[in-house]
């Protein structure tokens, strides 16, 4: 039997995500529970810029900056299935569903 498939979130690799510091914290703690890659920039430039499939579908989240919105995405991609108010904030609606 195969082992269950690991998600995958997207990190924006634009100029601006990957210079703010909070990008390595991301990687660093999405990486023991999701595959992470590199995506170019998907123009919302408020980062740094996560996206990750919620529920099927492709949900991006911006300002991924503070520990607690991080711990929030960790425990939601991992399968927790609930997007907590922290991340709701940062949730970009108008980039739902799309990758650049």
């Amino acid at each position: 039997m195969a082992p269950p498939e690991r998600p995958k979130v997207f990190v924006c690799h634009g100029s601006s995500c990957r210079r703010h510091k909070a990008c390595a914290e991301l990687r660093d703690c999405l990486g023991p529970v999701a595959d992470v890659a590199d995506v170019r920039c998907q123009r919302v430039c408020d980062g740094p810029v996560v996206g990750a499939r919620i529920g099927g579908e492709l949900e991006w989240f911006k300002r991924m900056d503070s520990d607690k919105a991080q711990r929030h995405l960790v425990d939601l991609v991992a399968g927790s299935g609930r997007l907590r108010r922290s991340l709701e904030k940062r949730r970009v609606p108008k980039r739902a569903g799309s990758l650049r």
